[in-house]
């Protein structure tokens, strides 16, 4: 039972170091599900906070290509040409033209030039 103990102690203190290390970062919160599963005995702090900091990381890479992003979107908004007298597409649910019924943007995905999860096949 003083092994058993000692165990959680130091499982534990882990736990608080890690949670000291990541703040308030929503993903990474202690959970009632995450203390239940503590009780499993192959369950580590070490590698919970391993697979955390992983998916933190992620998170952080794709915050940081929204501003290329962002601005590139703007400058494409930026280049389209529209007088006074426009009219506004229609939306309706007849409305063949240039593919506004389904959504389509005639603009090349080349012209982005970047993906958050890099995986994106426009080609298709």
């Amino acid at each position: 039972m003083k092994r058993r103990a000692a165990l959680f102690a130091t499982e534990f203190e882990s736990f608080k170091d890690a949670q000291e290390f990541v703040g308030d970062f929503p993903e990474c919160r202690g959970s009632v599900a995450t203390l239940y599963k503590s009780q499993n005995k192959y369950f580590s702090f070490p590698a919970k906070v391993a697979e955390m900091s992983g998916r933190m990381n992620g998170c952080a890479h794709a915050k940081s290509l929204v501003p290329p992003i962002e601005g590139r979107v703007r400058q494409l908004w930026d280049s389209i040409e529209v007088s006074e007298d426009t009219a506004e597409a229609g939306t309706g649910v007849g409305d063949e033209g240039a593919g506004v019924a389904d959504g389509e943007v005639d603009q090349p995905a080349s012209s982005f030039g970047i993906s958050m999860s890099g995986f994106l096949d426009f080609e298709l």
